[in-house]
This record gives structure tokens, C-alpha cells and sequence, in this order.
């Protein structure tokens, strides 16, 4: 088997190529890729072979590398870990030579809206934090990019205790109320079908620059059942999370994101590796465990700590 992990110097590439090495009954060749040289980055060294691509700023360009790639060197399935390229792959789904598993076009157009996809899940019965128009009558807010990646862009202001604002009054962002609770992040594995079959919650201890690195594995029911409402609805298939914030018992979703986590490995090391699970069924197309087995496998309360080595990071 030979499975292509895209954009390798992102903290989830790093984590999904270790995964997958740890897998010791399948016969797998690991390639990477990535913008940057094999000695700018620890996970560029970790695969068997690296393919140095054209940033993805360039999408026509872009793929056909990826194209090349896998036409060389006979991949199975490319596991792409980066908001942008799935953006990318969907874009361009009538020109592709490799197989990918993302969800549908309109899926991943509202759930990289972070408003609209607000809206939606709303719509569904999972509640949010308020989508403010009119801030006369708010306390604390938060400013949000609609396209963006986790914490960057946001502007968190205190409107009964600052004289003036910054003015993020344009359409490319939107504003809620505030919600100073715990945040949790919810990693999904779902079948072909989009029919979820491990939902694990982890709540945030430690975050660092937006990312957890450290956090506590919890059987939240109402953070499962929300998470079933949702991807029974939408169906988003193979590796996917959402992110959702507890305050006083009432739950609120912040995002879904169409990808792995960037510390989704805290989840596998609190159950089982299951990317073993996602490989045999997209690739070796067996079938999945049902989700009331999975959840079985789950050591709920488990703490976990992340490490890890220096990096170059897309962003400041």
C-alpha cells in the first residue's frame, strides 16, 4: 500500500505519518510532500520517500505535482491535512489522478465558512453562540474570520470596559457573543457513507498558540449526541473534528473542520490507532467496526501531553 501525506511540516502530517508507522500488519510505504526542503522539517525525514511540491498558492500547478507524484510512485490514497488544499482538491476534482477522501463540494464550502456553517448547525438544533448585528445591547464579543484556520484572526473585546474598537466591520467577519467557557474538541471517524463510527471528545487543558497540548479524553454525552446530529446530517466521511464550548452544562459549536486535527493523536493514544481502521476501509474498502464497538475502546478520562520537536510553522 502506498499512501501519500500531503503538506508534511503541518503538526497534523506529523502526527498521521507516525500513526501510520506504528501500523505493523499492513504493508505500507509512506510519501510526503511538502513546500519546504526534507531537512527544514523533523516529519519530512519520518517517511520512506519525499516529493518536494510548489506551494499550493498556485493551485493549477499544485495538483499537477501531486498528479505526478502519484502516478510515479502508484498511491492508493492521498490523506491531505491542510483547510487550503482540500479547498484546492475540490476545486479541482475533474483533474485529479488520485484518490482522496473529502467530503462532498458543498460540505467543505460551508464548514470552511465559518458563518454559514454557524447558521446551519443552528438550523439542526445544536445550539451556538449568538451571531450579533447590533452590539449595542453586548458585553463581551468575539470578532471571527469567516474563511480561517483555529484561533488566528480573532479579536476577543470587552465592550463595557474598552473606550474604543478596532474597526473589523467588513464582510469578511462576523461577530458572536463571547462564551467564556471549556473549550473540548470532538475527533470524528466516519465510514464512506459519512455514517460516524468513533466520536472522542477531548477537552482542552494546556493550549499553546491556539493548539491543545494537553487535554483530558471525555465521555461527554452531549457533546457525542451533538456531534451524531451533525454528521448524521452532513455526512463528512474518514478523518474530520469539531470543536464546541461548555459553559455552566449548556454547549455550544464553535467549527467543524474537514481534516484531522492538528492534535488529533491525543485521541488515538486514549483508544486505538485507528488510521489502521480508516486505511482498510478506504483503501482495502472492509468494512468498519459499528460505533457502539468503538466507543468501547475509548479510555475515557485519560490525560494527554504532546511534545514536540522544532518546526517551521506556516504562520507567526
Amino acid at each position: 500500500m502506498n499512501i501519500l501525506v500531503t503538506q508534511t511540516s503541518a503538526f497534523a502530517a506529523s502526527s498521521i505519518i507516525k500513526l501510520i508507522n506504528r501500523i505493523d500488519n499492513m504493508d505500507i510505504t509512506i510519501h510526503g510532500s511538502d513546500k519546504l526542503s526534507k531537512s527544514m522539517n523533523s516529519a519530512n525525514q519520518m517517511v520512506d520517500k519525499f516529493h518536494k511540491t510548489p506551494s499550493t498558492e498556485n493551485s493549477d500547478q499544485y495538483i499537477e505535482s501531486i498528479n505526478q507524484i502519484c502516478l510515479k510512485n502508484n498511491i492508493d490514497l492521498v490523506i491531505p491535512v491542510m483547510d487550503d488544499e482540500i479547498r484546492i482538491i475540490s476545486n479541482h476534482k475533474n483533474d485529479l489522478k488520485f484518490k482522496c477522501i473529502i467530503p462532498e463540494d458543498n460540505i467543505i464550502r460551508l464548514f470552511h465558512d465559518k458563518l454559514e456553517a454557524s447558521i446551519a448547525i443552528n438550523d439542526i438544533g445544536v445550539p451556538i453562540p449568538n451571531i450579533l448585528y447590533d452590539l449595542r445591547n453586548s458585553s463581551k464579543v468575539i470578532f471571527r474570520n469567516r474563511i480561517g484556520i483555529g484561533s488566528h484572526g480573532i479579536y476577543i473585546v470587552d465592550l463595557k470596559e474598552v473606550q474604543y474598537i478596532e474597526n473589523r466591520f467588513t464582510p469578511d467577519i462576523f461577530i458572536q457573543d463571547f462564551i467564556d467557557g471549556e473549550e473540548y474538541t470532538v475527533d470524528v471517524l466516519a465510514d464512506c457513507n459519512g455514517n460516524p463510527v468513533l466520536i472522542i471528545p477531548r477537552k482542552r487543558i494546556t493550549i499553546i498558540n491556539g493548539l491543545s497540548y494537553r487535554c483530558k479524553v471525555v465521555q461527554e454525552q452531549s457533546l457525542i449526541d451533538a456531534c451524531y446530529k451533525i454528521y448524521s446530517h452532513f455526512k463528512i466521511p474518514g478523518l474530520s473534528n469539531a470543536q464546541f464550548i461548555i459553559k455552566d452544562g449548556n454547549l455550544y459549536f464553535i467549527e467543524l473542520n474537514t481534516r484531522f486535527a492538528a492534535t488529533g493523536i491525543a485521541g488515538i493514544m486514549a483508544s486505538y490507532n485507528y488510521i489502521y481502521d480508516f486505511l482498510n476501509h478506504f483503501v482495502n474498502n472492509e468494512p468498519m467496526k459499528p460505533l457502539e464497538e468503538c466507543m468501547k475502546c475509548v479510555a475515557w478520562n485519560s490525560i494527554i501531553t504532546r511534545y514536540y520537536e522544532e518546526t517551521i510553522s506556516y504562520f507567526e
